[in-house]
């Protein structure tokens, strides 16, 4: 990974309920950190900004800006949400995720759902219904 100046950053995970918001806090404290940092003249990052500084390397006037200003985003009900409400044929999704496999992904409900998901929820009923009949 490397630094690259943008003015927005989308953080989401699959429905963003837990890993998405997480990160989401991470990024932005880090980012508070390393402008404060920077603007009170400390060159040693601390130890969980080890990884960040790694990507951002050294902060100068125009990398404190662009990170001081940047705007962070958590992605409503994550990629899945997204991708049923936004994407609405294959050549969209070709066109805006790379490697986006098809063969993951179940129709439910007239919702895509990720196989894993489907797989899990399916197991849920099925256990839930063989439990009822004891």
């Amino acid at each position: 990974m490397k630094y690259i100046e943008h003015k927005s950053v989308i953080i989401h995970c699959m429905y963003s309920q837990m890993r998405g918001p997480t990160i989401c806090n991470i990024y932005y404290n880090a980012l508070q950190e390393i402008c404060k940092n920077y603007k009170n003249g400390v060159e040693q990052p601390s130890f969980s900004l080890a990884k960040l500084n790694k990507i951002y390397g050294k902060v100068d006037d125009k990398k404190y800006e662009n990170l001081y200003n940047q705007n962070i985003y958590l992605l409503e009900e994550g990629f899945s949400g997204w991708l049923n409400s936004c994407v609405k044929s294959d050549s969209e999704m070709k066109k805006y995720v790379e490697n986006f496999d098809q063969n993951a992904w179940e129709l439910d409900d007239d919702k895509l759902v990720h196989r894993l998901d489907w797989n899990a929820t399916d197991q849920i009923t099925q256990n839930d219904a063989s439990s009822d009949s004891d």
